[in-house]
């Protein structure tokens, strides 16, 4: 049970950070496509 844990959670973490890099690469891209919007 704790191997199945332990195997799982960095599974999920990876794709954690793999969903957070292309979510913020997207908004980037949107960002960089819409000048007129500067921060």
């Amino acid at each position: 049970m704790l191997i199945l844990i332990l195997f799982y959670l960095p599974m999920r973490i990876k794709e954690k950070i793999k969903e957070l890099n292309e979510s913020e690469n997207l908004w980037i891209g949107f960002l960089g496509s819409v000048p007129e919007y500067d921060t």
